[in-house]
């Protein structure tokens, strides 16, 4: 078969959002990492030019860029490109995500820099970015304004509210609030994966399996009941996060949160696509959403897990692995491309996994090797962000093949 690339005069890598946010972002994800090892156990090494000059504590910094540069980078990127296609309206041309891409990196550039510049230009510039990216979707949106798809407006809202939080102590403006900034929006882009997650993950599911012709009572199902119970738990317990809910309330909605969301995922038949990776990335995902719910209720009810191995399940399991999952298919999808993944990026889905498990339980099993498992965790993660690079570097910055 016979490809024929498109040309422009326009860097490729600014002609849909994707491209640009998918690469930055998941550039940045292997960047802040190191920075973040760099300043916690080799500051005064070789590679301390790396280390960025915090005014914040370098835990908190970890957790803000995860969140707000790594996680909202990619799903700005997956927004700026699904909104028109489900609206059927014109994509952001290359100058839009020009602008938009490099007020993201402004906010990235800020924030490692945060020590030498005023908070409060520090704060304008980080939450300068969401806005515009939010009345831009908002617009789209009144073409074709499908509840479903509303729902992730309100999030993105969220997610600037949360990130104010942040900026608010960090400012001296509000007393202990970036932890709960830090909180809800990590959640907040659980609630997303939650919302997503129960669009695509059955229904590309099902779409494979009728092609393998797979009969009709083999295909995924999910019981109205259960979805019904998963939003309502799901969004009661992220709501909850913004008030000073007592913690057993907080457990309780986690819990019942993590089992709503098994019976939804039960029926998704997860076993019957082992063989391709694209799919069973993006269970794994999910599967990652679940047990960060029900390891956080068991923090708060029991003490039997910690905080900690909840948040960073979903931090680095649910939001980590789903995220390169949409990206991996995202990318093919747009670019022309046969939707299936080398063996190599299947590796890089387990390591992201394996890394998420390290770092939420190994520690409280062997606390003596605390660092060890820190060092693991995030050589896991560093590894399978590098396959990602390196195998779409070239995907996102070459056109689109046409047949």
């Amino acid at each position: 078969m016979n490809h024929k690339m498109q040309r422009s005069s326009i860097p490729v890598v600014l002609t849909e959002g994707f491209r640009f946010f998918f690469l930055f972002s998941s550039m940045f994800g292997l960047l802040s990492i190191s920075a973040w090892l760099i300043s916690l156990y080799m500051e005064d090494g070789v590679f301390s030019f790396l280390t960025p000059k915090l005014a914040m504590a370098a835990t908190g910094w970890h957790a803000h860029e995860m969140i707000y540069g790594y996680a909202v980078g990619v799903v700005s990127g997956f927004f700026l490109t699904a909104v028109p296609n489900w609206t059927k309206t014109e994509p952001a041309k290359a100058a839009y995500i020009a602008t938009i891409g490099m007020v993201w990196l402004a906010g990235r550039l800020v924030m490692w820099w945060s020590d030498l510049l005023p908070a409060e230009f520090v704060a304008t510039i980080d939450l300068v970015f969401l806005p515009p990216l939010l009345v831009r979707l908002i617009i789209q949106m009144r073409n074709n304004p499908q509840p479903h798809n509303l729902i992730f407006m309100g999030l993105l809202g969220l997610l600037w509210m949360s990130n104010l939080l942040c900026h608010l102590e960090w400012m001296g403006w509000a007393d202990e609030t970036a932890q709960t900034g830090l909180r809800v929006g990590l959640f907040t882009v659980g609630m997303m994966i939650f919302v997503l997650g129960g669009r695509v993950v059955p229904a590309f599911t099902r779409n494979a399996l009728r092609r393998m012709e797979v009969s009709e009572d083999e295909l995924p199902d999910t019981h109205p009941m259960a979805n019904k119970l998963a939003l309502l738990t799901t969004g009661m317990f992220t709501f909850a996060l913004f008030f000073p809910v007592p913690e057993s309330v907080l457990g309780i909605l986690a819990l019942l949160a993590a089992m709503a969301n098994a019976w939804r995922f039960s029926g998704w038949k997860g076993l019957s696509i082992l063989g391709h990776p694209i799919l069973w990335s993006l269970h794994l995902g999910y599967t990652m959403l679940i047990l960060a719910y029900a390891f956080y209720g068991l923090a708060l009810l029991t003490g039997v897990a910690m905080e900690s191995a909840a948040l960073h399940i979903l931090a680095i399991g649910a939001v980590g692995c789903m995220t390169l999952a949409i990206m991996s298919r995202a990318s093919l999808g747009h670019t022309g491309r046969p939707l299936t993944v080398r063996p190599i990026l299947g590796v890089a889905y387990l390591l992201v996994a394996v890394s998420a498990l390290t770092r939420a339980v190994l520690p409280g099993l062997m606390p003596d090797s605390y660092d060890l498992w820190i060092y693991l965790s995030a050589g896991l993660w560093l590894a399978a962000f590098a396959i990602f690079v390196i195998a779409y570097f070239p995907i996102l910055t070459r056109p689109r093949l046409q047949k």
